[in-house]
């Protein structure tokens, strides 16, 4: 095709993009949440007729914004929530505050270069995102790649340069390519990391709640060394570094030579402003640790885990770990896939409890007695919808599709039928507000696709940790164990634990030991604060204790508090309530 015909074609999609962009009532309301400098703007808008009028007759009016800069010294929120304009323009016009959209993450004219991994990737969808005169981005996506996963047509491969990286060599049947990041490079030769839980596609984006966190501008070390080191790292001075070593770590398991170049890259760049730790999956056949690996809290370099091995890790060398009676140990996720054992036991049950409270035990038995206080230390709770939240929220049953939970046998398979009798009782509604407006989160009515982990001994005045994640509870995302470090059977009298992991997952985790404070807060205590509907603390929340040696950094939780059991009429939402709802639509 001729130079100026691609061009026309482009210039199409660039204008689509455009139009899309000012039609969007949140633009107008934009807080430049990635980079806190704000300039005076000048915005062109058409009127509402534009669409009907000629080029010739089209009313352009200039509006000129001035924005009082002022200077936020508050800490805020690293998990973010991925703005909604369409649910806030519905439900509550307040809904998206400090919320960050794809605009935010892709749609700088300066993005040169970004990387996209994820299941479902619609490239239609996200060109719509990306600046309209950024035409010579370079857009690499990373998945299966096959027409299940991946839409591209030929009308959008000649608007960008995309390159297709396939990553299905390493997955069995069972397995997925279920990271959900970014990382974008621009023109200034920085670089930015996003670690989400949305897939690309239009329905993720509009009908589910969705997180992400972003990393700071990440720019390139002057003294970068191509030699990889095997040097030991502080675990608090150099945590970047350690985050460094574990994020490229993960890109190396791809094993994929089209990933080189981005490696190579990335290592030329400072992670040192990054203060969260990096909890990943990756394909592996036998991941092992001992028993008393990690309580040392020593950094070791040649220690390569994923899955619940990296949480274990962590929570062991930061003393993390917790026992008391008070705790609840909370997982809300969007799937809840069969047993790891083909019985009853539970991925989050039976193996994340151990972890988190530190049992001597890491696989407890699959009759393990949860009522008895003094046999489990930490109380589980897990974050579903129910049918009536789901059926009533602003998209229905359509924001149900990607809420996956089955509590039927399938022909003689009784798993889980089995496995729901058990974890019913841990159950907890997604909001506990009866309107809308009454919603903390202000996510009510958006069903969820987050998937987050944290522990709070206090009712969530505080929490101990917190980990938002692309992992659900399952055995392919979290790993199987194998043999060892358990209550009975194969699993008993070894102090070496093995385990596998089938797929690709990625997640970031909120460490108190590790926030980088401000100079003159540190040498002061952290505390994790909840917070609700915005990235700040309210103002009364925001002080100090009495004597000024406590620092609160808030993390903004997606769902409301306090938390709602089920009652006995509420019943979960499941892949069979699903099933009812469409049959309901054809009678």
């Amino acid at each position: 095709m001729e130079d100026s015909q691609k061009r026309k074609l482009r210039d199409i999609i660039a204008d689509a993009a455009e139009k899309r962009r000012f039609k969007d009532d949140t633009i107008q309301q934009q807080q430049n949440p990635l980079n806190e400098e704000t300039k005076p703007t000048v915005i062109s808008l058409l009127s509402d007729d534009d669409e009907a009028s000629t080029e010739d007759d089209d009313e352009v009016v200039e509006v000129q914004v001035q924005v009082q800069v002022q200077v936020d010294d508050r800490y805020r929120s690293q998990i973010r929530m991925i703005a909604n304009p369409e649910y806030c323009k519905n439900i509550d016009l307040e809904a998206d505050k400090d919320a960050v959209s794809l605009y935010d993450l892709v749609g700088s004219i300066n993005l040169k270069k970004t990387y996209q991994f994820n299941l479902l990737i619609d490239c239609g969808f996200l060109i719509d995102y990306f600046h309209p005169n950024n035409l010579d981005l370079e857009i690499y996506t990373i998945n299966k790649g096959d027409e299940d996963t991946l839409i591209l047509n030929d009308f959008e491969k000649l608007s960008y340069k995309f390159n297709i990286i396939k990553v299905d060599k390493k997955l069995n049947k069972f397995a997925s390519h279920h990271s959900k990041m970014m990382i974008n490079f621009y023109d200034d030769d920085s670089c930015q990391i996003i670690i989400y839980t949305m897939n690309l596609t239009n329905p993720d984006y509009k009908a589910q709640t969705q997180m992400c966190w972003i990393s700071p501008m990440l720019k390139r070390d002057p003294n970068h060394s191509s030699e990889e080191s095997n040097d030991a790292l502080d675990l608090i001075t150099e945590n970047g570094k350690r985050f460094k070593r574990d994020f490229l770590n993960y890109l190396k398991s791809y094993e994929e030579l089209q990933l080189n170049d981005l490696i190579s890259n990335l290592e030329m760049y400072n992670f040192d402003d990054i203060d969260v730790q990096f909890i990943a999956s990756s394909p592996s056949n036998k991941l092992s640790f001992n028993k008393f690996q990690f309580d040392q809290g020593l950094d070791q370099p040649g220690v390569k885990l994923y899955g619940y091995g990296k949480l274990y890790q962590i929570l062991h060398e930061f003393n993390l770990l917790n026992n008391s009676s008070n705790t609840k140990f909370i997982a809300q996720c969007s799937s809840i896939a069969a047993p790891f054992d083909s019985n009853k036991s539970n991925l989050f049950t039976h193996i994340l409890t151990s972890i988190v409270e530190g049992s001597k035990d890491i696989v407890k038995s699959p009759d393990h007695d949860f009522q008895t206080r003094s046999s489990t230390s930490v109380e589980p709770v897990i974050i579903w919808p129910t049918e009536f939240e789901v059926l009533n929220s602003l998209y229905r049953h359509l924001s149900g599709h990607a809420i996956h939970l089955n509590i039927e046998r399938k022909n003689n398979y009784h798993a889980f039928e089995k496995q729901y009798d058990l974890i019913k009782q841990f159950f907890h509604k997604w909001s506990s507000s009866k309107t809308v407006i009454e919603s903390k989160s202000k996510r009510s009515k958006l069903s969820p696709h987050v998937k987050t982990y944290c522990t709070t001994s206090n009712n969530f005045k505080t929490l101990d940790w917190f980990l938002l994640t692309s992992a659900n509870i399952s055995k392919q995302a979290w790993g199987k164990p194998c043999w060892g470090y358990g209550s009975n059977g194969k699993f008993s009298k070894f102090n070496k634990h093995e385990f596998q992991i089938d797929s690709f997952e990625a997640g970031i985790f909120i460490n108190p030991k590790t926030v980088r404070l401000k100079d003159k807060d540190k040498g002061k205590k952290v505390v994790l604060v909840p917070v609700f509907g915005k990235d700040t603390l309210d103002d009364d929340d925001d002080d100090d204790d009495d004597d000024g040696s406590i620092v609160k950094i808030p993390v903004r939780l997606p769902y409301d508090v306090p938390l709602e059991k089920y009652s006995n009429l509420d019943k979960p939402w499941t892949v069979q309530a699903l099933e009812r709802a469409y049959e309901n639509l054809q009678e």
